[in-house]
């Protein structure tokens, strides 16, 4: 519950500060606040050109099925649409577990990803076996990160002191 009340407040917050800002501005925002992860959450954030889909990992501290284990403290954000009607270009962000921010602008990369994760366990009245379907839109973004890293730019790093996260932007030359 706090975190949907947090979610609409930070919005609403972003939203009267973004007449003025470019988009990446207020993604670095939104990198900020969102980063360490506080769980497996989907956020749709809407700007007047289109939106921003951000996807929360699982908090690295949480026990997940091994085959989540891969994605636990990744945050992405990937634009709807390639470009605002400006002509600025729109990047997907990806920030690793450990704070790291890469780009890409990459437009190949599978909206969703569909799995199943089989779990069995032994219990004093035999074998149950429980089937889950996960679908992401994390796992794609991630997933291409780890099998395409020359895709993706080093964007910056994102420290948390306080209960604050703060991007330092990598410098270009």
């Amino acid at each position: 519950m706090f975190n949907i009340f947090r979610f609409f407040l930070f919005s609403a917050f972003f939203m009267l500060l973004s007449c003025s800002k470019t988009v990446e501005s207020q993604m670095q925002k939104y990198l900020e606040f969102y980063y360490p992860t506080s769980g497996t959450y989907f956020y749709q954030i809407a700007f007047e050109w289109g939106e921003y889909v951000i996807d929360t990992g699982a908090k690295e501290d949480e026990e997940v099925h091994t085959d989540s284990e891969k994605y636990k403290g990744y945050i992405t954000a990937r634009p709807s649409v390639a470009a605002t009607p400006d002509g600025e270009k729109l990047y997907t962000y990806l920030v690793t577990p450990d704070g790291q921010v890469f780009v890409t602008s990459a437009r190949d990369i599978p909206e969703t990803n569909s799995r199943q994760e089989v779990t069995t366990e032994e219990g004093a009245g035999g074998t149950t076996t429980s089937t889950t379907t996960i679908n992401s839109s994390l796992e794609p973004v991630v997933d291409y990160f780890l099998s395409n890293n020359n895709a993706w730019q080093k964007y910056g790093t994102l420290t948390s002191s306080g209960g604050q996260s703060t991007l330092h932007l990598e410098k270009t030359e």
